[in-house]
């Protein structure tokens, strides 16, 4: 391991915020995932991985509730050309379809593009698959993985690696958006679907906690309540419970009540 100086200039040297760290040294190993072929709203988060490995040498490494916390051993994969360059292939078919679809409709875009729904799918299994193996493998080993994207949908592969891992583990989403939809717009894993694929293929994940939802559609909303695995704290009525003088602190004691001993955040 090469010198590190926590309060130098960080070292741009291929790994998150230039830590001296080898996948084999790391206990958490980040696997960044360039995609974004789903997202129907702009596009440009599948850069994401890239724009923080670039940005992470600027941070400074102190923190009041961890010491030395500069020896965390964090290392970051590298970032997959071949993907990236799938990525901007679905997303040029995926934006046609998606242009056309808001137009025209779903009846008449799915009859016109099923091919290019399809080519985009069967790329989304292939990274969910490859993604998993990848994660079961760091899970043997004793490490941490964690998915760095790219778009909502992204870290479905490492969930489920996590559900053939656990006997019960729970997930804390943090988010605007529930994520409950089935195949949004036609995509099989969609980012607006990912909480709706974890209930549906990790039978090991006893409770969703879902924190902050503010912009839900009906279904999503039926589909938590009739639920006694998702357990959502919308937003509104967060903010409804602290003008009565509810703290935050109480609020997150609440929220951690839900969950059980292993959770995925």
């Amino acid at each position: 391991m090469s010198e590190f100086d926590p309060n130098g200039v960080g070292i741009a040297n291929g790994n998150i915020f230039g830590f001296p760290y080898t996948e084999s040294e790391a206990n958490i190993v980040i696997v960044p995932i360039p995609w974004d072929a789903t997202a129907s709203y702009g596009k440009g988060t599948s850069d994401g991985p890239e724009a923080i490995l670039e940005a992470s040498t600027q941070l400074d490494f102190f923190h009041p509730d961890l010491d030395r916390a500069y020896d965390t051993k964090v290392f970051m994969s590298p970032i997959s050309q071949e993907w990236k360059e799938i990525n901007a292939h679905c997303c040029e078919q995926g934006m046609e379809y998606i242009q056309y679809l808001e137009t025209h409709g779903e009846e008449k875009a799915l009859m016109k593009y099923q091919s290019t729904l399809d080519e985009i799918n069967e790329a989304h299994e292939a990274l969910r698959a490859n993604l998993k193996e990848r994660c079961l493998d760091l899970l043997k080993q004793g490490k941490i993985p964690a998915v760095l994207g790219g778009e909502h949908s992204t870290p479905l592969g490492l969930i489920e690696a996590l559900n053939e891992t656990y006997e019960d583990f729970g997930v804390l989403q943090i988010d605007a958006h529930a994520d409950l939809r089935d195949a949004y717009e036609g995509f099989s894993q969609s980012h607006a679907s990912i909480m709706f694929n974890v209930l549906k293929n990790a039978k090991n994940m006893s409770k969703l906690v879902q924190v902050g939802i503010r912009d839900v559609s009906e279904r999503e909303v039926f589909l938590s309540r009739d639920s006694d695995r998702v357990q959502t704290y919308y937003d509104w009525s967060l903010k409804n419970q602290q003008y009565i003088g509810k703290t935050w602190s109480d609020q997150v004691s609440e929220m951690l009540q839900h969950l059980p001993m292993n959770v995925y955040v």
